[in-house]
């Protein structure tokens, strides 16, 4: 007997034995689709009056029988007998689909993850939240739309109705699957996944401020404030323009704290920026260092030039290789420059990596980084200047 697989979170879709049916009658699609939802054995006069209600009683019946003749055409198994159908299940007066032939049903998968879902606001252990994130991801990855999205029968019939308010049970519970998933990825770190979720929590309901709230922090955790800022423009604009209502206080504040920190943030940003660009195309060598662990921090390029070393080099070795005989002075010349803020030295020398000794001279200042002091110190190469008085300012 060949697998029915049934996809109806979205335009419906129908297979069997991995082939797509096409249906010449839409009613005898509707009624397979009902029946794979619903479940059980339900009366013929039920389902005829169900999907053929401006009918009367005598020629709905008729009706109804065309499409189970139909559906067990396209339901056969290529090597069954002609007396041997599958999936549909008649018992006098009752029709359904047999529940042990082979079905796939997407809403199966969905229920079981909600199910799950709903009784678990937090996973209690790392083995349990990744199973339950698995599953539920699995289940909205199945999602590609409401409920038998676009499919009506247009006749007031009661299917429609039906299909209206599966749509709005299945709205609410895969509303829960995003909030769950994405407030579990937010707790995580897991800020792309949780965007991913997000979105697709706001495809189904464009006007859940929570959703807008957490996409909005899941922005700011990855630092783009201006993304951050830009969701709540849009939630600000989608709650005005369906409901005629404002963000509620609490995502009012949050986006005013994010404007507030964007605003503080870019001359900071700015100026860093200014910083990285000076200190890779300066035309002296630079060096941020810490004399008193005798550590380099950072070179720029023409630091590793003047001294034939590469960065990563320069970066394991102690400043005393590169000073060896100008270290106590150095030492003195660093604790002055941490005190007054700047200073300049023109007694020092360079041993460059290839054993030459280079006269040179620095000016530097402190600065702070990281939460700790260091010097930033540029060096100038002065052979060929000729001998004059070296002296410490």
């Amino acid at each position: 007997m060949g697998l029915l697989r049934l996809a109806v979170l979205g335009t419906p879709e129908v297979f069997h034995d991995r082939s797509r049916l096409a249906f010449s009658l839409r009613k005898a699609q509707a009624l397979l689709l009902y029946l794979a939802v619903e479940e059980g054995l339900h009366p013929r006069s039920k389902l005829a009056a169900f999907l053929w209600p401006d009918s009367e009683p005598h020629d709905a019946r008729a009706a109804l029988r065309n499409a189970i003749a139909l559906l067990r055409s396209l339901l056969a198994d290529s090597d069954a007998a002609p007396a041997q159908h599958s999936h549909l299940l008649s018992l006098h007066e009752l029709l359904g689909l047999d529940p042990q032939a082979p079905l796939e049903l997407d809403l199966v998968v969905v229920q079981q993850a909600w199910e799950e879902a709903q009784g678990l606001s937090t996973a209690r252990s790392v083995e349990q939240r990744a199973a339950l994130v698995a599953h539920v991801q699995h289940a909205l990855s199945l999602v590609r739309g409401p409920f038998l999205d676009g499919f009506w029968l247009r006749e007031d019939a009661p299917f429609d109705e039906w299909v209206q308010q599966q749509q709005r049970q299945w709205q609410v519970r895969l509303q829960l699957l995003c909030d769950r998933l994405s407030s579990w990825q937010e707790i995580a770190g897991e800020q792309e996944q949780a965007t991913v979720t997000l979105l697709r929590w706001l495809a189904l309901d464009p006007l859940q401020e929570e959703a807008y709230r957490r996409l909005i922090r899941v922005h700011l955790a990855l630092g783009d404030a201006t993304s951050a800022l830009q969701v709540y423009a849009t939630c600000r604009a989608r709650l005005a323009e369906e409901l005629q209502v404002k963000p509620s206080p609490e995502t009012v504040t949050l986006a005013e704290h994010i404007a507030e920190r964007k605003r503080i943030q870019e001359p900071l940003r700015e100026s860093e920026q200014l910083f990285h660009t000076i200190f890779r195309y300066c035309n002296d060598a630079i060096f941020i260092v810490d004399p008193a662990r005798d550590s380099i921090f950072d070179v720029n390029p023409k630091a590793c030039t003047l001294l034939g070393y590469s960065r990563e080099e320069l970066l394991r070795m102690p400043m005393s290789a590169i000073h060896p005989r100008e270290m106590p002075q150095i030492l003195r010349f660093a604790q002055r420059v941490e005190q007054v803020g700047y200073g300049w030295m023109d007694e020092l020398s360079c041993r460059t990596k290839a054993g030459e000794v280079i006269p040179a001279e620095m000016s530097a200042s402190r600065i702070d980084l990281e939460g700790r002091v260091y010097m930033l110190g540029l060096v100038r190469d002065v052979r060929g200047r000729g001998a004059k008085k070296r002296r410490v300012v």
